[in-house]
């Protein structure tokens, strides 16, 4: 009698497989975010993919490159328009962090503020130009006022986001062990995050 040890119904190796699409889809998105201008387009690939594996379809690296091409054209203006913001948002705040200027404060407070907001529409539009055919600027106002209406679930999917920028600046040390799992998976993990939070407010999309 063969003795079949991968079964491919048994749940240990669904969920194996899992585990190694999900660390392929991981280096695929960092390998593509290193252009720097490629992020946006990066982040709509990951969440397609991601939001395929959780309905069980195709969601393979080059999927991924398929789908980014796809959107590269549609994101990437807006990606690179919010990424100006936010670097010229952080020089000004470290500068006048370094300069004793008069109402500093409370430009770097707006200039914080607007940095909030615009992540926050991020975290919504990236997902739904994912999912969704219709126009971006259409989308941009969904993820606009979505992202104050529902501000108890943005701020959360904006602290989760952030989180592998913020924690290297924070704790450097202790990144410098943990890089491997923020190489390997982590990336894919908290877009994983991301696609049931917006499941729940958007539902499934086209």
């Amino acid at each position: 009698m063969k003795l079949n040890l991968k079964n491919s119904e048994s749940p240990f190796w669904n969920m194996m497989g899992s585990c190694i699409d999900y660390i392929l889809l991981n280096l695929t998105f960092v390998i593509s975010c290193i252009p720097i201008i490629t992020i946006g387009a990066s982040c709509v690939a990951l969440y397609r993919c991601v939001r395929n594996h959780m309905d069980e379809k195709k969601s393979t690296p080059s999927y991924f490159f398929r789908v980014f091409a796809e959107n590269f054209k549609k994101v990437t203006p807006v990606w690179i328009v919010a990424l100006l913001f936010l670097a010229a948002a952080v020089t000004d705040v470290l500068y006048m962090r370094n300069v004793n200027v008069a109402g500093g404060s409370v430009i770097s407070g707006v200039l914080l503020i607007v940095s909030v907001m615009i992540i926050g529409v991020l975290s919504y539009l990236f997902p739904l130009i994912a999912q969704n055919d219709l126009p971006v600027k259409q989308l941009l106002v969904i993820s606009f006022f979505t992202s104050i209406q529902k501000i108890y679930i943005t701020i959360p999917l904006i602290v989760m986001n952030l989180f592998p920028i913020i924690f290297p600046v924070l704790m450097p040390d202790a990144f410098a062990y943990l890089l491997t799992i923020w190489i390997g998976f982590l990336f894919s993990l908290i877009c994983y995050g991301d696609a049931l939070i917006i499941r729940r407010i958007f539902g499934d999309g086209d």
